[in-house]
């Protein structure tokens, strides 16, 4: 199964193509603005590699949540893309994603989240599979290391030089979430369908993620 893994939740603008599991590509763009301009040059490079559009099964998107225009424009790329080729799309949340980034460093309990604006986050406190899978908290930063104090390890998209906890910027990928959406495909494509929004943490959008 080939997949493409598309996220620009980020000022990271990521794509990543994985076959049966395996990384065949994976190249990033580091830039605020860069999204609109950089994602096409990113898929050419993706099948630059030996592989063309028609050979590819399913869309892998991180869905969110992370910056609204940002996830605007991976989710409609990725709906062009599966319209023309009649392919699913697989939403992944992007928590998930970037756990599966910082995985093998921190295996254990730690805070992951993604920058909202100013000094509010989206997170949560991984501990568990379902965690990552259910509904982000929103929260100033500084209100979450207090209440999580005891937890050494913080990871984000932004760091906020606090005084009281050093955090590790790292950002989620596109081959991540197309690793996921390999792990997870038979749950995931139960969610494919042309109507797909970015994961804006509303209540009504946050059923969807609900075990199905």
């Amino acid at each position: 199964m080939l997949i493409l893994g598309i996220d620009t939740s980020t000022e990271n603008c990521s794509v990543g193509l994985i076959k049966d599991g395996k990384i065949v590509s994976d190249n990033s763009i580091l830039g605020k603005f860069a999204h609109a301009e950089r994602i096409v040059e990113l898929v050419n490079k993706a099948f630059s590699m030996g592989y063309s559009l028609n050979d590819l099964d399913a869309i892998a998107i991180s869905i969110g949540p992370g910056s609204y225009t940002g996830l605007r424009v991976g989710l409609g790329f990725a709906k062009g893309m599966s319209l023309a080729l009649g392919i699913p799309i697989l939403p992944v949340p992007t928590i998930a994603v970037l756990d599966s980034v910082v995985r093998d460093k921190y295996p254990g309990e730690k805070i992951l989240f993604i920058r909202s604006h100013k000094d509010i986050v989206y997170y949560v406190l991984a501990n568990s599979e379902d965690s990552l899978w259910g509904k982000p908290h929103v929260e100033s930063i500084v209100e979450v290391v207090k209440k999580y104090k005891h937890v050494e390890s913080f990871v984000g998209n932004f760091d906020f030089e606090l005084d009281t906890k050093a955090i590790e910027v790292r950002y989620p990928s596109g081959v991540h979430a197309a690793l996921l959406g390999y792990k997870h495909y038979n749950r995931l494509i139960k969610m494919s369908n042309p109507e797909l929004e970015p994961y804006y943490l509303t209540e009504f959008k946050a059923d969807r993620w609900k075990k199905r």
